[in-house]
C-alpha cells in the first residue's frame, strides 16, 4: 500500500509539474525533486539498500530532494550575492553524508562526528536504510565575473552527477562511488573567454564544517570547447586525511597515519550526428600512507610509505529520439588495488543500458538493465565475480 501511495504521489507531482520546474519567491528559487525504484540483482543480495551497482535494494525512496537558492550574477560589472540551501532524504543518504571527521573514541567507547551527524546527516539507523543530510549550505559573492563560494557544497569533479535529473543512468559508475560528493571550504570560479575555471581549498573529503584532523585538500578544474560540438574538462583533487584506522584509535598525540590522495579526472563530450551525445572519461587515482607510529627503535611502523594507485575508462553514449524516448549505454572498466610496491592488480567491468520515457516534462521512467564482472570476488558479499541487475526508477521534478 505504501508503494502504491508513493506511485501515486509521482504521478500527481507529474501531473503538477506541467507548468515548470523551479518557482520563484522574491529573490530565490525553489524546487526539488523526487527519485524511486529499485534494482535487484541475481544474487537476491539485499545488504547494502543504496542505490549501489554492487548490491541493490528492493523498492526505496532513493531521493527526495528540496534546493532553494539565489545566483550571484558573473554575467555583469559590480558587486552582487548568492546563496544555496539544500534538503535531502533518503536510502542514498551515504552520497550525500558528511563522513569525513568520524572516529571512534576508544576512551568513551563511543562514536565521535563532531557535529557532522547533527547538521549534514542523520544515521541513528532509527529509520532504517533511509536518513537526512544537507548537501549544501553556502553563500556567495560575485564582482566583475569573478565567483567566491563559502560553505558545504557539492564536488565539481567528475563527469557524473548524484542529483537524479542530472543523471543519464540510475546507478552510477564504479570510478564515481570513489569520488567526494560533497566538501566543505572555498571555491573560487572565472570565465576567461568560453573556458570556465574552478579553485578550491577544502577541509578534507564528504567532511562537514569540523576539521579535527587538519585535513585539506584543493580542487581545480577547467571546461573548455574544442570544437563547434567538443568540449574537454579536467578536474584535480588533492590532499591529506588521516587513515580511518587512526581515526578509530581516537585522537591522541602519539596517534598518526596520513593518507595522501589525489585524483585525475579528464572527459570529452562530443556530439557526432544529430541527436546522439557521446562522453569519454579517463581517471587516475594516487594514495600514500605514511604512518607516525613508531617501533622502540624510532623505525615507522605498519604500511609506512605503501602506495596505491587506481585508473580507468568510461564511455557513455545517449542517444535522443525526441522529447520523450532516449535510450543510454556505458562501458566501464576499472583496475583498482593496485599497490605499486608488491601486490597485483585487480580488474572490474561493467556494461549498462535503459531506455528513459518521459510522459511529461518533469517527471520520467527508466528501466535498466547492468550486467558486471571481474577477476575477483566482487559481488555477492565477495562469493561471485559477476552480477546482473535489472531495475526500474521514477523521478519526477517540481
Amino acid at each position: 500500500m505504501k508503494k502504491l501511495l508513493l506511485l501515486l504521489t509521482m504521478l500527481f507531482i507529474c501531473a503538477f509539474s506541467y507548468a515548470q520546474e523551479g518557482y520563484k519567491i522574491g529573490l530565490m528559487e525553489v524546487g526539488g525533486f523526487v527519485q524511486a525504484g529499485a534494482y535487484p540483482n541475481d544474487h537476491g543480495n539485499k545488504s547494502v539498500e543504496a542505490n549501489s551497482p554492487l548490491v541493490a535494494p528492493m523498492f526505496n525512496l532513493d531521493q527526495a530532494y528540496l534546493w532553494a537558492k539565489k545566483d550571484a550574477a558573473t554575467d555583469k560589472e559590480g558587486f552582487d550575492w548568492g546563496f544555496g540551501a539544500d534538503i535531502f532524504f533518503g536510502a542514498d543518504q551515504w552520497y550525500y553524508a558528511s563522513t569525513g571527521a568520524d572516529y571512534y573514541d576508544l576512551n568513551n567507547n563511543t562514536e565521535k562526528y563532531y557535529g557532522d551527524s547533527k547538521w549534514f546527516r542523520h544515521d541513528d539507523h532509527s529509520m532504517g536504510v533511509y536518513g537526512f543530510s544537507i548537501p549544501q549550505a553556502y553563500l556567495e559573492g560575485s564582482y566583475n565575473g569573478w565567483k567566491l563560494k563559502v560553505g558545504h557544497y557539492l564536488s565539481p569533479v567528475g563527469y557524473e552527477s548524484i542529483l537524479a535529473p542530472e543523471s543519464d543512468f540510475y546507478t552510477l559508475s564504479y570510478f564515481s562511488l570513489s569520488l567526494p560528493t560533497v566538501l566543505t571550504g572555498v571555491q573560487l570560479d572565472k570565465k576567461l573567454g568560453d573556458v570556465d575555471l574552478f579553485l578550491g581549498l577544502s577541509n578534507g573529503l564528504q567532511t562537514g564544517p569540523e576539521n579535527p584532523f587538519n585535513d585539506y585538500f584543493f580542487t581545480f578544474g577547467f571546461s573548455a570547447p574544442l570544437y563547434e560540438d567538443v568540449s574537454l574538462n579536467y578536474g584535480f583533487i588533492g590532499g591529506r586525511y588521516k587513515s580511518e584506522d587512526d581515526k578509530y584509535r581516537g585522537i591522541r598525540e602519539d596517534a598518526g597515519g596520513d593518507i595522501f590522495h589525489y585524483v585525475h579526472n579528464l572527459y570529452l563530450v562530443y556530439t557526432p550526428v544529430e541527436k546522439l551525445r557521446l562522453t569519454t572519461e579517463a581517471h587516475y587515482a594516487y594514495d600514500m600512507y605514511n604512518s607516525n607510529y613508531r617501533d622502540d627503535t624510532g623505525l615507522p611502523m605498519g604500511l609506512s610509505g605503501v602506495e596505491n594507485s587506481a585508473y580507468g575508462l568510461t564511455q557513455y553514449g545517449v542517444y535522443s529520439f525526441n522529447d520523450k524516448f532516449s535510450v543510454a549505454g556505458r562501458a566501464e572498466w576499472e583496475q583498482t588495488g593496485a599497490n605499486v610496491n608488491y601486490i597485483g592488480t585487480e580488474n572490474i567491468y561493467s556494461l549498462t543500458a535503459n531506455l528513459t520515457y518521459k510522459p511529461c516534462k518533469y517527471f520520467f521512467v527508466r528501466p535498466e538493465v547492468r550486467y558486471s564482472w571481474a577477476t575477483y570476488e566482487a559481488f555477492n558479499d565477495g562469493e561471485s565475480k559477476k552480477q546482473f541487475n535489472a531495475g526500474i526508477e521514477f523521478t519526477a521534478m517540481f
